[in-house]
């Protein structure tokens, strides 16, 4: 979880630093490295070199779950951590070409770890823990964008130097863990993967190991785009994890920042942004651990739900905000939603992905569903947000994503299965059900 939490000070480095809104950034700004000063010169210059991290994190995951099927999730997250430590030297020290690569390495890191980290996380958890285990990436992801926010108005040389302590300690804690049975299992490591269960779990694990090992060992030859075509249980859980993928990446979540500073004003950004994150980072915890209690599923309705109606309230202040001096609902129902994101989606989501697809399709569903995950937010929250604000306006354009929060309300409650203590086979079974699982 600790790479989580790297990746998390990566994304929400913003080179310039500084406590306003990206947008709200005077250019030319100029930031002085350690060997030179890097001047940006537009808006447009700053907001492409920031897109790096997307680009990168879509294109990133490509190798990241390749390599992650070939010498494991422990070893390919051991060396994310150097990746993320040049990317940092790299900011630290270069000149704009150094700043360029340095972006998009940190953006591969970042998708990399958005796979590995969510599946490692998952596979060791054991069963009726395993919503609490996975929603540590999320948790951990907006710890490290918290701590980079706070440090955002230090100046570039130690703004860019207190996220470089993270990848050696991260380093640590993986090398100290095991890894993850499931993996070994798949590998034929039967006696490592006996071994690697046992330091995590307490009392006899045979019957666990017995069941995982039932369950994997006939995937193992089997190759997975076939499997994907035409197992059911294998199409279904790389399809609805996919869409709840774009429902994540839809969902509005990436507005947060911006919303802030448009209800409450670019005075009170810097602590109510912290506060934003914050609220993320308690509230997923929470999600996580109650995920196990009531299932996914009821949190994910609630989630949606939610933040559909935030975004009902948002859109009307855009519409009618004008005529009413003082208003209060939006101020309130930012946090509303916030607070719905990071009980459902937010953490969930991740967590939905790796259970629902098969250890030997990992590799080619975390391609479609997480990559196209990144590449959607890129496009639709970012690139193309201001065109579509402007061709439909800000009122309408919050309520396309309302609706599409509401579409996202009625996929979970009609089709994905709930997957609340399963285990590897029951998860495959509940797949082949016309109906969705409903919790026990």
């Amino acid at each position: 979880a600790t790479c989580a939490l790297a990746s998390g000070t990566v994304m929400s480095w913003n080179i310039v630093g500084g406590s306003l809104p990206k947008r709200n950034i005077t250019f030319p700004s100029t930031v002085n490295t350690v060997n030179t000063n890097i001047t940006i010169e537009s808006y447009f210059v700053y907001s492409w070199l920031l897109r790096l991290n997307h680009i990168g994190a879509s294109v990133g995951i490509m190798s990241a779950v390749f390599i992650a099927q070939i010498i494991g999730r422990k070893h390919s997250i051991s060396i994310l951590c150097f990746l993320f430590l040049l990317s940092w030297i790299l900011k630290l020290v270069g000149d704009m070409d150094n700043l360029i690569t340095a972006m998009i390495l940190g953006g591969i890191c970042i998708g990399s770890a958005s796979a590995v980290v969510p599946m490692y996380l998952c596979e060791l958890a054991v069963d009726k823990f395993r919503g609490s285990t996975g929603s540590l990436y999320f948790a951990m992801f907006t710890l490290g964008r918290l701590i980079t926010e706070a440090t955002t108005k230090a100046s570039y040389i130690w703004y860019t130097s207190i996220p470089l302590f993270f990848p050696p300690l991260f380093f640590i804690t993986v090398f100290l863990a095991p890894e993850s049975p499931p993996y070994l299992i798949y590998k034929e490591k039967t006696t490592e993967a006996k071994i690697s269960l046992l330091r995590l779990r307490d009392g006899d694990v045979s019957a666990e190991f017995i069941g995982m090992a039932e369950e994997i060992q006939p995937s193992i030859k089997r190759f997975a785009i076939k499997d994907i075509v035409v197992k059911t249980s294998t199409r279904k859980g790389v399809l609805f994890s996919f869409t709840t993928m774009m429902f994540l990446a839809l969902c509005g979540a990436s507005q947060i920042q911006s919303l802030i500073s448009d209800f409450y004003g670019f005075h009170n950004y810097y602590i109510l942004n912290l506060i934003n994150l914050s609220i993320q980072i308690v509230f997923s915890v929470a999600a996580g651990r109650l995920s196990d209690i009531i299932g996914r599923k009821k949190l994910l309705i609630f989630s949606a739900l939610t933040m559909s109606s935030s975004l009902i309230v948002f859109g009307i202040y855009y519409r009618l905000g004008n005529r009413i001096k003082y208003w209060i609902l939006p101020k309130v129902f930012i946090f509303v939603f916030i607070i719905g994101y990071s009980s459902g989606f937010g953490p969930l989501s991740w967590i939905i992905v790796m259970e629902l697809i098969p250890i030997n399709v990992k590799y080619v569903g975390c391609i479609l569903t997480i990559s196209s995950y990144w590449l959607v937010e890129l496009l639709f929250h970012d690139v193309f947000v201001d065109n579509m604000e402007e061709c439909v306006g800000k009122d309408v354009f919050m309520w396309i994503v309302a609706g599409i929060c509401v579409l996202a309300a009625t996929f979970v409650f009609f089709l994905l299965p709930e997957t609340i203590k399963l285990n590897i086979k029951e998860r495959r079974e509940s797949l082949h059900k016309k109906k969705a699982a409903t919790t026990e």
